[in-house]
């Protein structure tokens, strides 16, 4: 009982001091303004707000509201998310610190006073609010105010200096930070290449796509200089009076100026201090100021109009650019996913390659693993091909030589480009996606893309076996459609043995050497990539062949069987045709590996006294 009495006691009390506090506060004598003190005592770095009646295009009044947001000041109304100009708010600022009393003014009518506009300042602790009485029609020097329901005399000069319009606070820089800033600017124009430059740790400017190059450092800073300038917009396009303050353009509405997605130059840019890119666009020439052009802003609720070089830093008149001579006009074809190169509509006259897990694999006319080697020179050739940018020039269709389609992840876009013949020393390639034309030497030009009919043979893997030593199990050779032996390594001992003929001893160099090559055997070439009938296959020599090596496998491999089986002798000057069972593919072997196998693997008498018996 004691402890609820005096815990009553306590709250009573507390309760009694707070509503003396609130009665002190709010009825306590209002401090008189004199002759000299601001309207309003904060400094300028501590107001976070500002909210001030303005005039709209229509002769009516309306609300401006501003808020500080990071290093920038942005409109909260009447146009929202627009980025306000810091030289107007920094002008702004100062006039709000140099509203002054001039007179204090006692025993005034609040109701002979036209009620006028309204001032509301804010800091994080607290909000100050002055109302000004109309501005005097006439040059009159002073005005009057009411701050804290004291009315006082103000210069009208003073107050004449604040933003009559929202307009006024729009910025006039299209991109609100300085060049040291920035650090990377990627773009795409209708028929140009997609272009990324970035800043290097070393501060300098380096082009990374289309092609890697080095651009002149002082034109690009004095280009981007013109990119960041703090005026460089000359007018507002849109809104218009009687636009919405807080529309977002659609495609539709941008077209007029030339900056829908399909026309504009699309332009994002990166910064230090912001984590969201800014975006612009620049479209058409403006037709008022045929030196400007139009430009959508970041927030896509405006459009400017600018001046005509700014567009051109993006363009073949800007820093980014090289010569047009000597371009790797396909530098950016890097990391494809798909190749497909073909010279007719026919699809199963195309080579059509895809990646998949990391490699290669040829799947159209017939999917089989390509060769690494021959793809990687392919690409390399084509990505630095050098060619001269020419608009002279008009390609001969009746000497057409191919197309390539590069396909990439999302969100590259495909790349296709066309080759012509323009003379016995000289190719054409059409750039279809940026609609460009490039001449270049024919040496440079990828040999085997001039011989179709062999390109899959080329590009084929041409890898025969790849098997570990210890995967094989037993080796069967027969001869003429003989067989001759049979050699099987004990799994125990890993001693090899001859299970047939009986007596026979191995031949342990002859063994070595064919397991070794078992191990990576690679063909000299891919003779055909299809499927060959009976007929076919006997013109090449594989109806009476006159080798065949039946290799059995285990460990993880168990229950495989490779086969491979050699042509007969009737044409070995320039390599021997050999298959693999159960490929549709042939192959060309050296003479030196057809003689290696052609060696015995086993012999009637013991070569070395330590082969182990049969």
């Amino acid at each position: 009982m004691r402890f609820g009495r005096t815990f009553s006691i306590l709250f009573s009390l507390v309760i009694a001091l707070t509503v003396a506090l609130v009665l002190t506060h709010r009825f306590r004598p209002v401090q008189p303004l004199i002759s000299g003190d601001p309207l309003f005592p904060i400094q300028p770095e501590t107001i976070t707000a500002i909210t001030w009646d303005v005039t709209n295009e229509l002769g009516h009044l309306q609300q401006l509201r501003i808020e500080r947001k990071g290093l920038f000041w942005q409109m909260v109304t009447p146009y929202t998310g627009f980025r306000c100009d810091t030289a107007e708010v920094v002008r702004l600022l100062d006039t709000i610190q140099a509203l002054k009393v001039v007179t204090p003014l006692n025993n005034v009518d609040a109701t002979t006073i036209p009620k006028g506009r309204q001032l509301v300042v804010e800091t994080p602790e607290k909000q100050l609010v002055c109302t000004f009485g109309e501005i005097p029609p006439m040059n009159v020097a002073q005005m009057t105010a009411q701050c804290n329901n004291i009315f006082v005399a103000v210069n009208t000069s003073t107050v004449k200096q604040l933003p009559v319009s929202a307009r006024q606070l729009w910025s006039r820089a299209i991109l609100p930070v300085s060049t040291t800033n920035l650090t990377s600017i990627e773009w795409r124009a209708p028929r140009l290449p997609f272009t990324k430059v970035f800043k290097r740790d070393t501060g300098k400017w380096s082009v990374s796509q289309p092609f890697a190059f080095e651009p002149n450092e002082a034109k690009a800073e004095q280009a981007l200089s013109l990119l960041t300038n703090a005026a460089i917009i000359t007018d507002y396009l849109r809104p218009l009076p009687d636009d919405v303050a807080s529309t977002i353009f659609p495609e539709t509405a941008l077209i007029p100026y030339g900056l829908d997605e399909d026309s504009a130059i699309r332009v994002t840019i990166r910064a230090k201090g912001f984590s969201d890119p800014f975006q612009l666009r620049f479209g058409a020439k403006d037709p008022n100021n045929p030196t400007q052009v139009y430009c959508l802003l970041d927030n896509r609720q405006a459009i400017v109009s600018i001046p005509e070089k700014v567009r051109d830093l993006f363009t073949q008149a800007g820093p980014f650019v090289t010569t047009h001579l000597n371009l790797p006009f396909l530098g950016d074809a890097t990391n494809p996913t798909a190749i497909t190169i073909h010279k007719t509509t026919e699809i199963k006259q195309r080579t059509v390659l895809n990646l998949r897990n990391n490699q290669w694999e040829l799947t159209t006319p017939a999917a089989f693993p390509a060769n690494p080697v021959a793809v990687k020179q392919l690409l390399q050739q084509l990505t630095s091909l050098p060619g001269d940018l020419t608009e002279s020039l008009t390609p001969d269709e009746t000497r057409f030589i191919c197309t390539i389609h590069f396909t990439f992840e999302t969100p590259k876009q495909p790349i296709e480009v066309k080759f012509y013949q323009e003379s016995d020393t000289k190719l054409l390639a059409r750039r279809m996606d940026t609609n460009r034309l490039y001449s270049f030497n024919k040496d440079n030009f990828p040999q085997a893309l001039l011989e179709l009919n062999t390109l899959n043979q080329k590009l084929l893997n041409r890898t025969l076996f790849a098997l570990p030593e210890s995967t094989i199990k037993r080796v069967t050779v027969e001869k003429n459609g003989v067989l001759q032996c049979t050699v099987v390594r004990n799994a125990e001992t890993q001693q090899w043995n001859t299970a047939f003929p009986q007596k026979f001893y191995i031949q342990d160099e002859t063994l070595t050497k064919w397991l070794n090559l078992f191990t990576d055997f690679t063909a000299e070439a891919v003779l055909s990539d299809a499927v060959l009938g009976k007929t076919q296959l006997s013109a090449y020599g594989f109806d009476q062949p006159q080798l065949k090596i039946t290799l059995d496998l285990d460990g993880s491999d168990e229950g495989l069987r490779k086969v491979l089986i050699v042509a007969s002798d009737a044409n070995e000057t320039d390599g021997t045709p050999v298959m693999v069972q159960g490929r549709p593919l042939l192959y060309l072997i050296s003479s030196g590996t057809l003689q290696l196998l052609k060696r015995p693997l086993v012999a009637a008498e013991n070569a070395h006294a330590n082969t182990a018996q049969p």
